[in-house]
């Protein structure tokens, strides 16, 4: 159900199962970690973090 994953947070790598072991799984954290979740907001404080 497309409603359901509005909001998801998606990651793609190229590295498969077998490889994909602690320092794959960290630098997909990372990567999580670095993002700016605003949740639908459009404003400029939605945008860099502040309110």
């Amino acid at each position: 159900m497309p409603f359901q994953a509005t909001y998801a947070e998606l990651y793609f790598t190229d590295v498969y199962f077998p490889e994909f072991g602690a320092d794959e799984l960290k630098k997909a954290v990372r990567n999580f970690s670095d993002r700016i979740r605003r949740f639908g907001g459009t404003a400029k404080k939605d945008l860099h973090g502040k309110k």
